[in-house]
């Protein structure tokens, strides 16, 4: 499981489009399934709520969010 910086950098998230990718990634979480996230117990501060696996669903989530915004 990843989270934060970790999650983005193996999904090849572009910068310019992280907030968008983890706004989206909060709406969907429940829809990508038991099993793909798990939420971590008393997180760190500055740490991730969240952890993801890295499964086909997730990569295609995160598929336009490897390119860099357009503008």
């Amino acid at each position: 499981y990843l989270g934060g910086q970790e999650l983005r950098e193996q999904l090849g998230i572009h910068a310019s489009q992280t907030n968008s990718f983890e706004q989206q990634l909060n709406r969907k979480r429940k829809e990508l399934g038991d099993g793909e996230w798990q939420e971590v117990a008393n997180p760190a501060p500055n740490t991730p709520i969240y952890l993801y696996r890295d499964t086909p669903a997730l990569r295609e989530l995160a598929e336009p969010y490897t390119r860099a915004k357009p503008g």
